[in-house]
């Protein structure tokens, strides 16, 4: 699955939180993406990473 990228709502729904809270990600850097037009394209890798991460700190 390399190089696959999702939009707002697509990353939202992996990580279980609303789309405004992957916009707060992206604004803090804890989750990679690209503002593309008027439209944010995030990396999956970057979304799975940091599903882990939070898995492993809530533990």
């Amino acid at each position: 699955m390399k190089g696959v990228v999702l939009t707002v709502r697509e990353a939202a729904a992996i990580l279980g939180i609303r789309p405004k809270n992957v916009y707060y990600l992206l604004y803090m850097g804890y989750i990679e993406g690209w503002k593309i037009a008027q439209t944010w394209r995030i990396s999956l890798i970057s979304v799975e990473a940091y599903d882990q991460r939070t898995i492993k700190k809530s533990a």
